[in-house]
């Protein structure tokens, strides 16, 4: 179970809670946080800034905390590692006191004044309103990564899972209490949103270059698109099921094709042989993929099975100050 928040009182005249996980943004955090605040100024409701950071081991919760000195929207809440974008997200809503929940990567490529479409978009009557993707200004190679995993995602999830969208959104808050209330370790935001309902609109958007920092390499984008495909698909374990039923179906074939030929006065021996180590090769290979795809969903339940909180807040800053959360999520003595 995740560390509770601080015993800090309920600040009901908070509107919007804006939530944005960082790690090594150095270069942006400030940025980001002066952008933020500019949107929301232009909201005209009150609201705090909830920036995440997610075990930075660069001048970021430095920066942030000076920052905060002249920001008293801001709270920066740190994270006693790097745990990963998704378990930051879920905890800056634990600590969020808004009535809603603004959700945004801390990169800048969601540009924040889409927050303001997002918001008279949800005044229509949505209780989510996510961010869709236009275009998006990256080299292509990674442009068809990620749509290969949006089409994968789509036909074969068990929820109709939206495309290029991703944390982006705004929603009540008792929708983001459901996201952090489910137990699986490798949450995807943008899929658990979608699975769990409500009333949902979309705002379109085209996606900004990143100005500054480094993005999420090759390794880091496969790990996140594989948690999220088998968080929501049954498809591998269908798909090796399928092909054991096709090799045993080939099997029998064999057999019956061999038996044929041994009935005869002269088998062709080399026929034989040559189809028994086709079938050979065939059955390392669907059982490797087979015991693959069985250690992921294994891994994933061996993981839930321990029970480890997927997050644990060290301090939160705010006017300066930092302020160490012990194991109960109340101040530190030390």
């Amino acid at each position: 179970m995740d560390n509770p928040p601080p015993q800090t009182p309920e600040n009901t005249d908070v509107r919007y809670s804006v939530i944005a996980p960082v790690y090594n943004e150095q270069a942006l955090c400030l940025d980001l946080c002066k952008q933020l605040a500019a949107a929301m100024d232009e909201a005209g409701d009150p609201y705090e800034l909830i920036i995440v950071d997610d075990g930075s081991d660069d001048g970021t919760h430095r920066l942030l905390i000076e920052e905060s000195k002249s920001r008293p929207e801001l709270r920066v809440v740190r994270l006693s590692r790097n745990f990963g974008q998704e378990p930051a997200v879920c905890g800056g809503i634990k600590l969020a006191r808004g009535r809603e929940l603004i959700l945004i990567d801390g990169d800048l490529q969601d540009p924040p004044t889409v927050i303001l479409d997002m918001i008279a978009k949800k005044r229509q009557g949505y209780d989510v309103v996510f961010g869709k993707k236009k275009k998006r200004k990256e080299g292509i190679f990674r442009r068809l990564l990620t749509q290969i995993f949006y089409l994968l995602m789509h036909f074969f999830s068990q929820i109709r899972f939206p495309m290029d969208a991703g944390i982006f959104s705004l929603m009540d808050k008792e929708v983001g209490e459901w996201l952090t209330n489910f137990p699986e370790p490798n949450k995807h935001v943008s899929g658990l949103r979608t699975y769990i309902g409500f009333n949902q609109g979309v705002v379109e958007y085209d996606r900004a270059p990143r100005a500054a920092g480094e993005e999420k390499n090759l390794y880091q984008l496969i790990r996140m698109g594989l948690n999220a495909f088998f968080a929501f698909s049954m498809f591998p374990l269908r798909l090796v099921g399928g092909a054991l039923f096709v090799v045993f179906l080939w099997g029998v074939g064999i057999i019956i094709h061999s038996l044929v030929m041994l009935s005869k006065s002269a088998p062709d021996a080399a026929v034989i042989t040559a189809h028994t180590d086709f079938f050979y090769v065939g059955c390392l290979t669907v059982f490797a993929l087979t015991f693959g795809v069985m250690a992921e969903y294994l891994g994933r339940s061996f993981e839930m099975a321990k029970g480890r909180p997927t997050f644990i807040i060290a301090s939160v800053g705010a006017n300066g100050r930092v302020e160490r959360l012990s194991v109960d999520g109340k101040p530190s003595d030390g």
